[in-house]
């Protein structure tokens, strides 16, 4: 009979909930638990594991498909690592494409001329924003100049 690897995991899933225990790779019927919502707080999660009761087993962020919007980048520091007993890996859920966004929704689109797309940005009116990339679709289109 093979080692028992125990793992202690933690989900996160778009349609998680940062106030879930992350411990489930679903939500459950009640809607009082399941994945969690969003990688930081995932983090936070491996954070207050590891130091309340130390690594005693190596630790798995499990990401389900869909795509995750970030408003910041995901900060990790040393004191995020585990050991080489206890690693922490974060990972996609088995079979499933996760993807990391730290672009934003353009929702206010309107016809221009013919099939081109116009859309006001205040932020970037006021160079509070600017970005050198747009997609519609999964697909890079041809930004106006």
């Amino acid at each position: 009979m093979g080692a028992t690897h125990e793992v202690d995991r933690f989900f996160v899933a778009t349609n998680g909930n940062d106030e879930w225990s992350g411990t489930v790779d679903e939500p459950n019927v009640a809607g009082t638990d399941g994945p969690l919502a969003t990688l930081t707080r995932a983090r936070n999660a491996v954070r207050a594991l590891k130091y309340t009761e130390a690594l005693r087993r190596p630790v798995e962020v499990l990401v389900r498909g869909g795509t995750y919007r970030l408003s910041e980048p995901l900060r990790l520091t040393p004191g995020d690592s585990g050991t080489s007993e206890c690693p922490v890996t974060y990972a996609a859920f088995p079979g499933e494409e996760p993807v990391l966004s730290g672009g934003s929704q353009i929702t206010e689109w309107r016809p221009h001329q013919g099939e081109i797309m116009c859309a006001h940005l205040p932020e970037v009116e006021a160079d509070r924003w600017w970005f050198r990339q747009l997609f519609f679709a999964g697909k890079r289109m041809i930004r106006a100049r």
